[in-house]
């Protein structure tokens, strides 16, 4: 087989292969859109809404080591067990902790 055949038919199979992937993926959106709009999830995530409305301020009464409003996911938890440590609300960047929590300094 020439350069130029082996050259068409990978075109051919690329084109043929991101029209059949847009299609499924158009399919797939489609299907994900019909049940979002569907009457009994949107009953469902209107009652999740109001549960969570409902129990935040109580459980934000009950974080520990919470110091003020902007204390953020995590307060309280040092890496070093001291839980009343504050944290902070920046992920670490080094390779062993990348995206997790630290003790502010």
């Amino acid at each position: 087989m020439s350069k130029i055949m082996i050259l068409a038919a990978g075109i051919a199979g690329y084109v043929l292969g991101a029209k059949a992937g847009h299609q499924r993926y158009e399919q797939i959106a489609g299907q994900a859109q019909r049940v979002w709009k569907d009457p009994r999830v949107q009953e469902k995530t209107s009652q999740v809404a109001s549960a969570v409305k409902d129990k935040a301020p109580q459980v934000k009464d009950h974080l520990p080591g919470r110091h003020s409003a902007g204390a953020g996911v995590g307060a309280g938890a040092g890496a070093d067990g001291d839980r009343d440590a504050p944290v902070s609300q920046h992920a670490s960047t080094g390779p062993a902790g990348a995206g997790t929590w630290r003790a502010a300094p």
